[in-house]
């Protein structure tokens, strides 16, 4: 059982990379912020479900986005914070709410407060490979992440723009992330 699991996230770190390296053209769909943590809640296994807390706010409330990109970029980096914990007893959050023009998006792993955050967006940083492309591709969509550190646990946190979205809102570069 051991060996299927690490077999699996070698072939997702492989496809990771080969994604990094050449990221698809942009398909911005209206979705609600419901309709987003659903998919990202459906792209994780059971067993990964299972340590995941999934919580929207207005769920109705729609964003014109690649809902499929960003659905793959955290369900990719919610994948990335369970598998980081050895013995399997830790959970993820995934937040969704939106305000007048911005949706945020957030991945807090660990119960505890983050009250004491601090931000590693400096040279000490050394993103994983999910959190870069998470960062590449909600750049492409218009928006940012900031991660955020406290003691033990990671906290990435996606704000994009909610408005109607024209091609000229997104950016479009290759190249690994």
């Amino acid at each position: 059982r051991r060996a299927t699991r690490e077999r699996d996230r070698g072939e997702r770190a492989a496809a990771d990379m080969a994604r990094g390296a050449h990221p698809r053209e942009l398909r911005p769909v209206h979705a609600t912020m419901a309709e987003i943590v659903r998919a990202v809640r459906e792209s994780l296994d059971v067993s990964e479900r299972r340590r995941c807390h999934f919580v929207v706010d207005d769920g109705s409330a729609e964003i014109e986005t690649d809902a499929r990109l960003l659905v793959d970029a955290f369900a990719r980096a919610a994948r990335e914070l369970l598998a980081a914990d050895e013995d399997g007893s830790s959970e993820v959050m995934i937040h969704a709410h939106a305000d007048d023009g911005m949706a945020t998006i957030s991945l807090v792993e660990g119960a505890e407060a983050i009250e004491d955050a601090i931000d590693i967006e400096g040279e000490e940083a050394a993103p994983t490979l999910a959190e870069a492309l998470l960062r590449r591709d909600v750049g492409r969509l218009g928006g940012r992440v900031s991660l955020h550190r406290t003691g033990e646990h990671r906290c990435c946190v996606a704000v994009l723009p909610r408005g109607s979205a024209s091609d000229a809102d997104f950016v479009e570069y290759g190249g690994a992330a």
